[in-house]
Parts: structure tokens; sequence; C-alpha cells
């Protein structure tokens, strides 16, 4: 989370920021990206596959406005190049909080929905817990 300013070859939104920064074994910077829109923005959890590729899990407000957040998934080359965002959600607040990988490289993501998701049994109200798997 970034309370406020920029990050260097970054700018700030507005609100909060998320990003994600490499730094290599030797604690050397490599580079950072940073995610955000005027509302407050998220990064919650971060996963490297096999590869080298970032996966990063979290939370950002619509593009198209309202007051509810989306769950956030993103993708980096090892050279911090964005290969893939995706938001996640409903017409409520969605949020994703952790994600993980497994030796086949497949991608986990757990979060919680206020809403009912796509595919997911109704929601039994306030919030739900959620799983969803992704395949290379």
């Amino acid at each position: 989370m970034l309370p406020s300013g920029s990050l260097p070859t970054n700018t700030r939104a507005g609100g909060v920021d998320g990003f994600v920064a490499k730094y290599n074994s030797n604690g050397a910077f490599q580079w950072t990206k940073q995610f955000g829109t005027t509302g407050n923005d998220q990064s919650q959890g971060i996963a490297v596959d096999s590869l080298g590729n970032v996966y990063l899990a979290g939370e950002t407000f619509r593009t198209s406005g309202g007051q509810d957040s989306q769950a956030l998934v993103a993708k980096y080359n090892s050279n911090g190049r964005l290969l893939l965002q995706q938001q996640i959600g409903t017409a409520q607040d969605d949020e994703a909080f952790g994600i993980a990988v497994d030796a086949a490289d497949n991608v986990y993501i757990s979060g919680q929905t206020f809403g009912d998701l796509a595919g997911a049994d109704s929601n039994k109200g306030k919030y739900d817990a959620w799983v969803a798997k992704y395949r290379p």
C-alpha cells in the first residue's frame, strides 16, 4: 500500500495506490509497478511461478465508477512488464487477499465477496469467502 506520493517511474492515481516491487538477491532495486484509481486500492498478496512471473492479488475500485471494490489479479513477467490484469467480482464489494502458485504453475486466489459470484452459490449474507483456480 502506498499512502501518499509516487514511486520511481510511477504516478499516483489518487487515494491509496497498490504496488509491487522487485529486488534482486543482493537487495538491489530492479523495478516497481503501481496501480490505482481515485479510490483506495491495495496489494494484498504476491506469488512467483517457476518462470519468474509475478502474480499480485488485491482490490481496486471500479474504473467505471461506483463505491464498491473489485478483486484484482495481475501478472507481470520477471522484467516487470504487465501480462495480465483482471478484475473479479460482482456489483458489491469483492476483495482478493491471498494468492499462491503450485508446482504446475496453477494459480490459486482467495478472497471475499458481498455479492453473488458467477458459478458459485448465492451469497449467504455479509461477506462470503471464495477460492478460484487459474491454469497457465
